[in-house]
């Protein structure tokens, strides 16, 4: 995986994941690699819906799912970044309804192809999923060097 090719998004929009038939991979290593996955999530919560449709197919996955599992790997890799909003995010139902109900939070229509959430439940093109992530206010941390400045250079 370290010389793999860098992808734009962590599933393909057509992924065809559930009409899979080429063989069987070895299951605990698949295993493995979506629990990892899944732990990542609490960090990276825009490859929510990708991990969670690779871990659907945990008991007995093909080649094709693999192969779905390490194009979010490859994403991952050349996208490190850190999302602070996402974090410590609860929001009650209730509360929210009943400060609808009161008339203290107004709605307003959003149409589907502006559904920021469509990122965390379905895979989408390489334009609508790098706009999605720019509006959630994710972003690449600054890179820094822990040896310090270097006289003479």
């Amino acid at each position: 995986m370290t010389l793999a090719k860098a992808v734009a998004t962590p599933l393909a929009q057509k992924h065809g994941l559930h009409e899979a038939v080429g063989s069987l991979v070895d299951a605990s290593f698949y295993r493995m690699i979506v629990g990892s996955l899944q732990y990542l999530i609490l960090t990276k919560p825009y490859i929510t819906h990708d991990v969670n449709l690779a871990s659907q197919f945990m008991q007995n996955p093909k080649i094709e799912h693999f192969q779905g599992v390490k194009r979010i790997l490859r994403y991952i890799k050349v996208n490190p970044v850190m999302h602070a909003r996402a974090k410590h995010v609860e929001m009650d139902c209730h509360f929210v309804h009943k400060k609808v109900a009161r008339g203290q939070l107004l709605t307003q229509f959003v149409r589907s192809k502006e559904q920021l959430s469509d990122i965390h439940t379905k895979a989408l093109t390489k334009q609508v999923f790098a706009e999605f992530h720019s509006k959630l206010g994710v972003t690449v941390p600054p890179l820094t060097s822990l040896r310090g400045s270097v006289e003479g250079s």
